[in-house]
């Protein structure tokens, strides 16, 4: 059984950002994907089979999806194990230029470092730090419109000290992905 985290499309929307978490035991290297999307279009339950594609582009201008004959994925290894509070499908609520706390047990560093946690491509505006009792969220009141919805991935990385690096390469911080966290439904509400 494999977990999609954040897979609901919001109204409004075309899109969303996915986590796909799988067992303990799955076997590494390329699997194959099947996937389905359900809807609810004027009280009726619709459900179709998603179709694999290719996003390719034409005499440099146009971009076109073309069917493929598979959606792979790859099971590289296991992660960092790190606990997240729970993440529902009721979307974490974040006031427009304030905060919101997902509670979260993230460790200081790793054997391979301090660690740092990073938002993967959020909306302009929305930020984290991590905190005593979890991950921070903040939104920018100028940026963020209440109503505004969607998922956030935060990926976990271990970062080494430059200190510890003397003699390589340091034109920038070296740092290593453990892991990413399951996504996070979130929705902009009122101060």
């Amino acid at each position: 059984m494999r977990c999609l985290c954040g897979s609901c499309i919001a109204a409004g929307q075309d899109m969303v950002r996915l986590t796909l978490t799988v067992p303990a035991d799955t076997p590494r290297g390329p699997l194959c994907l099947d996937a389905m999307g359900r809807a609810k279009i004027l009280q009726r339950e619709v459900i179709r089979e998603a179709v694999p594609a290719d996003d390719l582009m034409q005499a440099f201008i146009y971009r076109h999806l073309v069917p493929a004959e598979e959606s792979l994925v790859c099971v590289l290894g296991p992660a960092e194990r790190f606990t997240v509070g729970a993440v529902s499908s009721q979307p974490l609520k974040i006031p427009a230029g304030g905060h919101a706390c997902l509670p979260a047990t993230i460790p200081n560093s790793t054997p391979w470092g301090a660690v740092e946690l990073v938002l993967s491509d959020p909306p302009p505006g929305i930020s984290i730090t991590n905190g005593q009792q979890g991950i921070v969220f903040r939104s920018d009141a100028g940026t963020n419109k209440p109503g505004l919805k969607g998922t956030l991935i935060v990926n976990v990385y271990a970062c080494r000290d430059p200190e510890t690096m003397k003699g390589r390469e340091q034109s920038k911080k070296p740092r290593r992905l453990l892991t990413a966290l399951p996504a996070i439904p979130f929705e902009i509400v009122a101060p």
